[in-house]
């Protein structure tokens, strides 16, 4: 996949097993999804603590924190000491929208453009491409010529 895409986002569930610990020695980076629960943080506190001793490659884990509630008094110092990791971004709860996309089989900056977890999704994209645009594909080349 790395020599197809420049950025490649694997999915690898929310336990250590011999597959996740294949895709963490290729990932040049490596984000902990988590929501805002602590059996979530203690969750990821043991991933961390697992795959830290292997010596990968590249930053450790960083956090998100998935369907933020920005109303809580979450505290970034507290969830980074007790995960033991830094926390990368917050991805705010915007589950009508979420729901919406998925019901009329759309991506959410199609069906909700301006929501919530749309805008956040999108400022973590641009940090973890450093700023850079994706370039189109050939299908979205081709869509814009003949105007879809």
């Amino acid at each position: 996949l790395a020599t197809l895409y420049e950025h490649v986002i694997v999915d690898c569930g929310a336990t250590v097993t011999e597959e996740t610990l294949a895709v963490c020695f290729a990932a040049r980076r490596r984000l902990l999804v988590v929501t805002e629960e602590r059996s979530a943080f203690v969750g990821a506190r043991r991933r961390v603590q697992a795959i830290a001793p292997l010596g990968l490659e590249g930053a450790d884990a960083e956090l998100v924190i998935n369907r933020h509630h920005p109303d809580r008094a979450t505290q970034r110092a507290a969830v980074e000491a007790s995960v033991g990791t830094g926390l990368l971004a917050e991805v705010r709860n915007d589950w009508q929208a979420v729901s919406a996309a998925v019901q009329h089989r759309l991506a959410l900056a199609e069906s909700c453009p301006k929501g919530a977890a749309r805008r956040d999704i999108a400022r973590l994209a641009t940090v973890l491409t450093g700023g850079r645009a994706a370039a189109p594909s050939a299908w979205q080349k081709l869509a814009s010529l003949v105007g879809g």
